[in-house]
């Protein structure tokens, strides 16, 4: 279990800031189209695509690991909501206030049933289809939250004999819809390849311990990934599925490495981060885009990298302050209530 527990931490902390290099790179493209971007693509693909694919994977693995001792529904259902619903509104909050008042009114974006995606966190999932008062989070939280829905089904397949047959129709309906699309949403990937990276993930915790102990195996993995970020492809190749092969790739590379060489506790300040990776995920994008109108054309390639590492350490001092408050919402709720919460 602790081996476990390490790589997940690892692969969070990683995906963490690839997610947050990546929509600093896409901000410079948007404001400075000559700017040099080390951390917006390679040779088949975006950065930012894979480091939510991990995020998925490692999703689907920590749900599946908390879940081996028991399973209540309701009391899932409840600290899915503990751990998504408060934070997001603590954020958005405020945010929507200086927002109305910049724009001289509460309904800025429109009739007030748009609310409804707001008050669901499906607001920037939806965005794109219909223009609501999404401001915080990312799209990919939207969709993490339909799957958390379906997560009782998704373990019931798991645990019965239909889990490598739910697997191939997956892989398949991901091959097609690249041909032949459909269930899709303008400008947001398909929902089926996000439950198919959860689904590797679920599917990785059953074969830690097959992929940790053939070191041949983590030496492919290596060389894989090498390949997938250096060489081009030279056949054209379904984007999402190149994307959840390189991060499959690269989980199992973690996870391996996490086994044979980091055996020590997870160093404190990768906890520290991925304690409060939520609300980063929330306000990253905001902080940079506010950034980037007011400084954009002082943005060099000489200190890109200095600019970079600035926001980092801001999106991480106000990560800290929510995580405070957010803290301080949970010691008020307890006292109220005589229980704890589960945020």
């Amino acid at each position: 279990m602790k081996t476990r527990k390490n790589y997940i931490s690892y692969i969070r902390f990683i995906s963490t800031f690839m997610i947050i290099f990546y929509h600093f790179s896409c901000a410079l493209i948007f404001y400075k189209s000559d700017a040099f971007c080390l951390f917006y693509d390679y040779a088949n693909g975006r950065f930012g695509r894979v480091g939510v694919a991990l995020f998925f994977m490692i999703s689907g693995s920590g749900l599946l690991l908390s879940s081996e001792n028991g399973f209540k529904l309701g009391q899932y259902y409840k600290k899915r909501w503990h751990k998504i619903y408060p934070m997001f509104y603590l954020c958005w909050v405020p945010l929507y206030l200086l927002l109305a008042w910049k724009n001289d009114g509460f309904l800025f974006r429109g009739h007030a049933w748009k609310f409804l995606f707001t008050l669901l966190g499906m607001d920037g999932y939806f965005d794109t289809t219909i223009r609501n008062y999404y401001i915080i989070g990312e799209w990919f939280l939207g969709a993490l939250i339909i799957i958390y829905l379906i997560f009782p089904i998704l373990r019931r397949i798991f645990c019965s004999k239909a889990r490598n047959l739910f697997t191939i129709v997956l892989f398949v309906l991901c091959v097609v819809n690249d041909q032949v699309p459909f269930w899709y949403l303008p400008d947001r990937e398909w929902i089926g390849y996000d439950i198919f990276a959860f689904w590797i993930g679920m599917y990785l915790v059953v074969l830690e311990q097959e992929v940790c102990k053939r070191k041949w195996i983590l030496c492919i993995n290596a060389a894989l990934i090498f390949l997938a970020l250096f060489v081009p492809l030279p056949i054209e190749f379904n984007c999402d599925l190149q994307v959840l092969l390189l991060s499959m790739n690269l989980y199992c590379l973690i996870m391996g490495i996490s086994s044979c060489f980091l055996k020590r506790d997870v160093p404190s300040c990768i906890h520290w981060v991925n304690h409060r990776s939520y609300p980063i995920y929330l306000i990253h994008h905001m902080i940079i885009l506010f950034f980037m109108e007011s400084f954009a054309s002082r943005i060099s390639d000489r200190n890109e990298i200095a600019v970079l590492v600035f926001l980092v350490g801001f999106m991480l001092i106000c990560a800290a302050i929510l995580y405070r408050i957010e803290k301080w919402m949970e010691k008020i709720y307890y006292k109220k209530f005589g229980k704890s919460s589960n945020f």
